[in-house]
């Protein structure tokens, strides 16, 4: 199971996302789910800050690839 979380800019700094954040921790527990992970985007420093806060490290790092114009590869 997965889910995408996009936050509004203007809530920044309100504790929106952390109480989400634990509020997802505690279903996960409840339904007996042995782990979370988050994918974030190395330039989101805030969202990566409030992640360490909550304990969440550093596991891998990922890119896309995105196909050039028709025809190119």
């Amino acid at each position: 199971m997965g889910g995408v979380v996009i936050a509004d800019g203007s809530q920044t700094g309100r504790g929106v996302a952390a109480a989400v954040l634990r509020t997802g921790a505690r279903w996960a527990r409840a339904q007996h789910i042995p782990g979370l992970y988050l994918r974030v985007s190395r330039t989101h420093n805030a969202a990566r800050a409030l992640y360490a806060r909550a304990g969440f490290t550093h596991a891998y790092s990922y890119h896309h690839r995105l196909r050039g114009p028709a025809g190119e590869r």
